[in-house]
C-alpha cells in the first residue's frame, strides 16, 4: 500500500516530483522512458483502463476496441507487438488478446478489501503467463497514484514510466 505522506491540507495538489519520490520510497522502479522492444520476457506492460468506451453494446470487446481513451489507445498502438494488458477495475488485467464485456466502475470507488482482492486477481493472472514484473505506463504521474497503490499491493516487482516508446534508438 503507498503511504499517504504526500496528502497536503487543503487543495494543494502535488507536485509530480513529489509523487516519483514517493513512489521510489515505496519500492516501485521509476524510469523516465521505456521502449515496447526493448521490454524482457517476464515484464507485462499494462496500463490503466478509462472511462472512453464504445456508446453500443456489443456481447464482448478485445482493449483495442473497449478502452477509447487518448492514453489506452497511444499504449496499444505502441504494444502492438508485445503481450499487454489493461488493468481493469472489474477484471484486474484485460489481455490484448481476450474479449471482454463492457463495464462502468470507477477505481476510486474499491474499497481497500476491493483493491486487495483486484490485486490478488492481477498476480494470480501475471504470474499464470509467467510474468513476474509489471511495467505500468501513465504520462501523469499524479494520476497514476490509484492504479500503482493497487499494482504495489500484488508483491510482483513494479516498474513505472510516464514516456512509453515503441522503438529503442540506434546509437
Amino acid at each position: 500500500m503507498l503511504s499517504t505522506e504526500w496528502i497536503i491540507k487543503g487543495r494543494t495538489y502535488p507536485r509530480t516530483e513529489n509523487m516519483i519520490t514517493l513512489y521510489q520510497k515505496n519500492g516501485i522502479k521509476v524510469i523516465a522512458c521505456s521502449y515496447a522492444d526493448d521490454i524482457s520476457l517476464n515484464v507485462l506492460p499494462v496500463t490503466s483502463c478509462g472511462k472512453c468506451k464504445p456508446k453500443t453494446i456489443e456481447s464482448s470487446y478485445l482493449p483495442k476496441e473497449l478502452y477509447l481513451g487518448k492514453t489506452q489507445q497511444l499504449f496499444m498502438e505502441v504494444c502492438q507487438e508485445i503481450d499487454y494488458a489493461i488493468v481493469s477495475d472489474l477484471y484486474g488485467l484485460h489481455f490484448c488478446n481476450v474479449k471482454k464485456v463492457i463495464y462502468d466502475i470507477h477505481p476510486t470507488l474499491l474499497t481497500v478489501s476491493e483493491r486487495i482482492i483486484l490485486a490478488k486477481k492481477i498476480k494470480f493472472q501475471a504470474l499464470e503467463k509467467n510474468y513476474t514484473s509489471i511495467l505500468y505506463y501513465l504520462p501523469s504521474p499524479i494520476r497514476a497514484f490509484t492504479y500503482l497503490d493497487i499494482l504495489l499491493r500484488t508483491g510482483l516487482e513494479i516498474i513505472y514510466t510516464s514516456n512509453l516508446k515503441k522503438f529503442k534508438p540506434i546509437i
